[in-house]
Formats: C-alpha cells, structure tokens, sequence
C-alpha cells in the first residue's frame, strides 16, 4: 500500500513538473505551490483512510477544504498523475473512479445526481487521459472514455465516447480528438 502511494505520489509530480523529484523540490512544492499542494494532501487522505485512520483523513479533507476551497472524496479512487492546474472549486464525489492522468480545472463537479444518500454505483466512471476545463459538471452513472476533453461549462449526463470533445448543456460531442 505505501508503495502504491508513493508512486502515485511521484506520477503526479512528474505529470506537473516534468522532472524527477527530489525532497527538496517536493518540501518547497508544499510549501509553494497549491496545485502539488491539494494533490499531495490528497493522496494523504486517501492513504490514511485506506488504513482505517479515518479521522486524521477527515482532518486534511477539512484543511484541504479550507485551503483550496476542494471537496475530495478520499473514497474516490483517481489513478496516478492526477493534475489541478487551478485548483480551487473542485469536487470528487465518494463513487468516482478515474484512470491516469485526469486534469480537473477550477469549478468541476464529478458527482451522483441522487441527492440524499446516493449510491456508490451512481457516479461517473471516467477513463485515462481525460481533461475537463473550467466549471463542466459530470454527474450520474455515466463513463467517460480515454483522451476525452470535456469544455467549459458542460454539463455531461451521457456516456461520451473514446477521443471526444464534448461541450453544451447537456454535454453533446462537437468533435474528435
């Protein structure tokens, strides 16, 4: 289990910067840098809830909430190179699952659309390589297929196909990546 986290740990970090870390790079990213920031306390979260530590990983759900204004599930499961270029607004709900290298601008809303107690089974399920920009919304059973791009302000309610660009309320494929 550490290793997992620690490799996702140093994927996220190569998908942002391009580089190796060092410890150095990675203190002063913490420090400095709120889109490694919210990632790195993220993956914390998750690793500690995993473990049964559920309320020191409710502990940085709350600072991360407070410092980056994210509401991350640490019950979600996001695959490694998870990038926020601005990330602020952002919510992950409990049932997500995501592949590698999701980029989530600020505003995005991945959630069920059952209001109350929702299924875990009603989230979206989004593959590799998918990007989302600014305030699009995906919510419900839904999957979202590798390399798609998702426009700003879309609301996604359907399956979206491999390679898409989608964009509109509701979210309607304009174009082929």
């Amino acid at each position: 289990m550490l290793m997992k986290f620690k490799d996702y740990i140093l994927q996220d970090w190569r998908n942002l910067y391009g580089c190796e870390p060092s410890f150095k790079r990675v203190l002063c990213s913490f420090l400095w840098d709120q889109r490694f920031a919210v990632v790195f306390i993220y993956r914390i979260e998750c690793y500690l809830y995993k473990k049964n530590k559920k309320r020191l990983a409710r502990l940085l759900h709350r600072i991360n909430m407070l410092m980056h204004c994210c509401d991350l599930s640490p019950k979600a499961e996001i695959g490694e190179g998870l990038h926020f270029p601005h990330p602020f607004g952002i919510v992950i709900g409990h049932g997500v699952k995501a592949g590698k290298n999701l980029t989530l601008f600020q505003g995005v809303t991945l959630g069920s659309k059952d209001l109350g107690k929702p299924s875990l089974d009603n989230y979206p399920k989004i593959g590799n390589n998918v990007t989302f920009y600014p305030h699009s919304i995906a919510y419900g059973s839904i999957e979202i297929f590798d390399n798609s791009k998702i426009l700003p302000n879309s609301v996604v309610i359907t399956n979206i196909r491999e390679s898409s660009l989608v964009g509109g309320i509701p979210a309607k494929e304009i174009g082929k990546i």
